[in-house]
């Protein structure tokens, strides 16, 4: 038996539809409403009288009691008839509140009840269809948009690529409608423009995951998080005006602005004020250490080294070893002319997926680079490795439609990088990745680290998570 209490217009349609199934019994006080309820069918009992009177339900039979519904729209009311469930008949049934005062929710914090906001509901509904591609779902999850159902309508670097391939960090690929047809997505699965795909994770990552799909728009760094972390230094005073640059550019949404022994000029003050930037300036006395590991928000953290200052390499080396999200290195080489993406790395795809969608947003050429062993030196995982980036590479070339360059140089992977960077003409933005957790050994230091470290470039380091080696 299920017990109504309260109703009003909407409530009684709800009520013909719940009677179809279960048993009801209604308390109501208002008689005309009893009166009109009484041909409603078999399956419902009526009680006239006062739902929150523990005398009335004491009347009732309530071992025969499922779950209680409560539909009233005074929040006091509804909260009262709960306790009487709970604490008066020790019923543990589940209770159902429609929650009709915004500012009722925070009565029920306590409560072991499920409340559900109609109003909610209907709002949710309507921007469902405003939404033409990703609809969120509205009865299951915290309803806060960390479920969504979305139509992959556009080409992008996340479709037709295997799923063990794109290694997404907050966002889970749930299920694919092919062809009216479910598909239980697998290492192998590969995302199809006309698929229809239910995705998890956090809210604001898959609104833009929603955009990639519906547009092919580039959303870097909003994977990692939505903000730009700047660390300022007195020794590089060109970090900032870099940083807004690039900031300028790339999805951040907001600066955050760590000042320790550094101070802004009137002058980016003013550019700052008067540009369409948020900003936030924090007066922290932290190390740069603290400041990779601290900020969640961030999508990517600014910083700047000297390149050939032992004392910054042995510091640059416990930052990256700390370090989450990307890392920008300014080295004042901003209006970038090229982006230059190293493949010389344990996965590829991270730097190449970043590579192409920072040289997107920037509206300018890019080109891949990797440096391989002498061929008479290549093992079998070698010329595998050598495949892998190959064929990556074609990937990305079928989808933008253009041939990439890619040039395959051999000897030490650092050494040759560093010379083919020096060589290159123009202002150049670096691609690389490195081990997350690991920036190598002060001897045998990363690829990916130590290029971008000794480059005259400035640079963007990707860390990613090595699982099986």
């Amino acid at each position: 038996m299920i017990v109504f209490c309260g109703v009003g217009f909407f409530e009684e349609n709800l009520l013909n539809e719940i009677i179809k199934h279960w048993e009801v019994t209604v308390i109501e006080k208002d008689k005309n409403k009893i009166d009109k309820l009484q041909s409603a069918g078999k399956n419902i009992t009526l009680t006239e009288g006062d739902a929150t009177s523990a005398v009335l339900w004491k009347k009732l039979d309530t071992e025969g009691i499922e779950s209680v519904i409560v539909t009233f729209r005074d929040s006091d009311l509804s909260l009262e008839v709960c306790w009487i469930v709970r604490n008066i008949l020790k019923l543990d049934v589940p209770i159902i509140v429609l929650l009709y005062e915004k500012e009722g929710e925070k009565k029920f914090e306590d409560s072991t009840v499920t409340l559900i906001k109609p109003m909610d509901i209907s709002i949710n509904i309507i921007l469902n269809k405003l939404h033409k591609n990703y609809s969120r779902a509205i009865d299951i999850g915290q309803k806060k948009g960390e479920i969504i159902e979305l139509n992959v309508m556009s080409k992008s670097h996340i479709t037709d690529r295997k799923l063990k391939n794109l290694r997404p960090s907050k966002w889970h690929l749930a299920a694919i409608y092919r062809n009216n047809e479910l598909v239980i997505p697998s290492g192998s699965t590969r995302i199809k423009v006309g698929d229809r795909i239910v995705v998890a994770g956090e809210p604001k990552i898959l609104e833009n995951l929603a955009g990639i799909f519906s547009k092919g728009i580039p959303q870097f760094p909003l994977q990692y998080g939505e903000d730009m972390a700047v660390a300022l230094d007195k020794r590089h005073s060109w970090v900032l005006e870099e940083s807004v640059f690039l900031n300028a550019a790339i999805r951040t949404n907001n600066l955050r602005i760590l000042i320790r022994d550094s101070q802004i000029s009137d002058e980016l003050k003013n550019k700052l004020d008067t540009g369409k930037l948020s900003y936030k300036i924090e007066e922290e006395n932290k190390s740069k250490i603290r400041f990779v590991e601290n900020k969640e928000n961030a999508g990517i953290h600014a910083l700047s080294f000297n390149r050939s200052n032992l004392f910054d390499y042995i510091r640059a080396r416990e930052i990256f070893k700390s370090a989450e999200k990307p890392i920008f290195i300014s080295r004042n080489s901003s209006k970038y002319e090229k982006v230059i993406i190293s493949l010389n790395c344990f996965d590829p795809v991270y730097p190449m997926e970043t590579g192409v969608e920072v040289a997107r947003l920037f509206n300018i050429d890019f080109e891949v680079i990797y440096v391989t062993l002498p061929k008479g030196m290549r093992g079998d995982a070698e010329e595998i490795r050598l495949d892998e980036r190959r064929n990556l590479v074609k990937d990305f070339g079928n989808l933008y439609r253009k041939k990439i360059p890619y040039k395959i140089m051999e000897g030490n992977p650092i050494v040759q990088t560093l010379e083919y960077l020096g060589s290159t003409n123009g202002k150049i933005l670096y691609i690389s990745s490195f081990k997350k957790g690991s920036a190598g050994s002060l001897l045998k230091p990363e690829v990916g680290f130590y290029t971008a470290f000794r480059s005259e470039f400035s640079s963007i380091v990707i860390p990613q998570k090595v699982e099986n080696e």
